[in-house]
């Protein structure tokens, strides 16, 4: 009970934080996020794109765990995410523990927005001065971005302009520290973290 506890007390404390704006979209535009995926989605995950649109509208920080199998969708449902959040204007950040991954995440969205105007950047730890300088100022920059990166968004050198949400995959591999740290680059940012491994710190921290 202790735990349940321990959680039930983190759950009101997210409530008494400060309202942010709520991300209301017509569904005209969800509708153009929705065809920007080469396929439909399925019952499970338009009801949970439901109950995080809920959330967006509702002024209150988003703070949920997603959790799915291996290849159950959930990128899908984060790319879904991140759109209704940089159509408002604002900034997304997506962190995955391997770099393989990473770079996975980042062709997959740059694939499904091929010839839109969201900037979708990646930022690793062999990127070349250049490649890194180029990102962190479209980080900083007062534009529409997706972030996709490793432990190198955790730089202190990495500054966002209006992060408005984060997405954890994997996150049970990250620890508490380390993902304040990316929560913190932003103004209460939506948080959604994902997971096939559900333990107990997973549960705590959503």
């Amino acid at each position: 009970w202790g735990e349940v506890l321990r959680v039930e007390i983190r759950r009101l404390q997210n409530l008494k934080q400060p309202k942010v704006a709520s991300t209301c979209l017509d569904e005209p535009t969800w509708q153009r996020i929705f065809n920007r995926l080469p396929f439909t989605l399925n019952q499970e995950q338009a009801k949970v794109i439901a109950i995080l649109r809920k959330d967006l509208e509702s002024g209150n920080p988003l703070r949920r765990l997603l959790h799915g199998e291996v290849g159950s969708g959930k990128t899908a449902v984060a790319f879904c995410l991140a759109l209704a959040v940089v159509a408002q204007g604002g900034q997304v950040a997506l962190l995955a523990p391997t770099e393989i991954l990473a770079r996975q995440h980042l062709v997959t969205f740059q694939t499904w927005l091929k010839d839109a105007e969201v900037q979708v950047c990646g930022l690793f730890g062999d990127d070349s001065a250049i490649m890194r300088r180029n990102a962190l100022a479209s980080f900083s920059a007062e534009r529409s971005v997706i972030a996709i990166g490793t432990h190198a968004l955790f730089g202190k050198e990495v500054a966002f302009e209006n992060l408005k949400l984060v997405l954890f995959d994997e996150q049970q591999r990250f620890g508490v520290r380390q993902k304040s740290a990316l929560v913190q680059k932003g103004k209460h940012p939506h948080v959604l973290t994902m997971t096939a491994t559900p333990i107990p710190r997973t549960l705590a921290w959503a």
